[in-house]
C-alpha cells in the first residue's frame, strides 16, 4: 500500500493531474483500491481531489512528499512523548544500539542526540543515522544494501549481513500492531527480516509504538511478546497489558498523567 501511494504521487510528478480510472489502471487495482488511497492522501491535504480525478497542489509539484514523511506525521506527538520516554530510561553510559526504520524510532533518535550517554548506533534508516550523526559524540553506522526509496532505507541480504556482524545493548523497534495472544505485527515484508535480525542480535528489544496500535493484527507476525523486554507507549492501556507484561517481566513504559 505504501508503495502504491508513492507510485500514485511520482504518477501525479510527471503528469499533474490523473483520473482515477488512469490512477487504477496504472496500478493495476481496482477503482475502490485507489479512490482509499486516494481518500487517505486528500486526508493528509497532499493531493487535491476533483470530480473524477485528482492533482498534486501548485506548490507540490517539484517536492513530493515521500510516504516516510506521510507516516511521519501521524500521531506525531504521541511519538514525541515516546522518545522522551525512551530517553529518561536509557542508561547513563555507553551504550549500542539498533534502530530500525520506523518513525516512532526516528522520534526516539531525535530525544537522544545531546543524551548523555556515548551511543554507538547500528541502523539501515538514513533519516536516523543523519540525525544522531549530528552529535560527534556518538558513533553512527549505516547499513548497506538495496535503496528503498519510499522508505529512505537499505534492505536486503547485504543490510542483513551487516546488522549480524553487530552484537548490540539493545534494539528498538517500531511495529504496525501489537497483540497480547498474537504478539508484534508489521505491515511490510520488507521491514520484517531487518527487524527479525536486530531482535536476534540485541541483549534487550524494546518496542516503541502510540496506543493506537493495541490490540490489533496486521499484515506480518515478527515476533511473540515475551521475545521483548519492554514496551514504550504514550498512555496507559489497560490493566490486562499492565498485569501481562509484569507476569512475563516486560517492563511496560508509559506517559503517566
Amino acid at each position: 500500500m505504501r508503495e502504491r501511494k508513492q507510485k500514485i504521487l511520482n504518477l501525479l510528478q510527471e503528469y499533474q493531474y490523473l483520473t482515477i480510472k488512469e490512477l487504477a489502471n496504472y496500478c493495476c487495482v481496482s477503482l475502490n483500491t485507489i479512490r482509499a488511497d486516494i481518500v487517505d492522501l486528500q486526508t493528509k491535504e497532499i493531493i487535491i481531489k476533483f470530480h473524477g480525478g485528482i492533482m498534486l497542489p501548485p506548490d507540490s509539484v517539484q517536492t513530493i512528499t515521500s510516504e516516510i514523511h506521510i507516516r511521519h506525521n501521524n500521531c506525531l506527538e504521541q511519538k514525541k512523548l515516546i522518545g522522551q520516554l525512551v530517553a529518561d530510561k536509557l542508561p547513563q553510559k555507553d551504550v549500542s544500539i539498533f534502530f530500525d526504520s520506523s518513525t516512532t524510532s526516528l522520534e526516539v533518535a531525535k530525544c537522544l542526540v545531546n543524551h548523555t550517554s556515548r551511543i554507538t548506533a547500528i541502523t539501515n534508516f538514513s533519516n536516523i543515522a543523519q540525525i544522531l550523526s549530528k552529535n560527534s559524540n556518538h558513533s553512527v553506522i549505516l547499513c548497506g544494501g538495496k535503496w528503498l526509496s519510499y522508505e529512505n532505507c537499505t534492505m536486503g541480504d547485504n543490510a542483513l549481513d551487516m546488522i549480524n556482524l553487530y552484537s548490540t545493548d539493545y534494539a528498538i523497534l517500531g511495529c504496525t500492531a501489537i497483540d497480547i495472544e498474537k504478539g508484534v505485527y508489521n505491515g511490510s515484508f520488507e521491514t520484517i527480516t531487518i527487524k527479525q535480525y536486530m531482535l536476534k542480535n540485541a541483549r534487550k528489544t524494546w518496542i516503541v509504538c502510540d496506543d493506537s496500535k493495541f490490540n490489533k493484527l496486521d499484515l506480518i507476525s515478527m515476533f511473540p511478546l515475551t521475545d521483548i523486554s519492554a514496551i514504550f507507549t504514550n498512555k496507559f492501556i489497560s490493566d490486562k497489558w499492565e498485569k501481562y507484561c509484569s507476569k512475563n517481566s516486560i517492563e511496560f513504559i508509559y506517559k503517566k498523567e
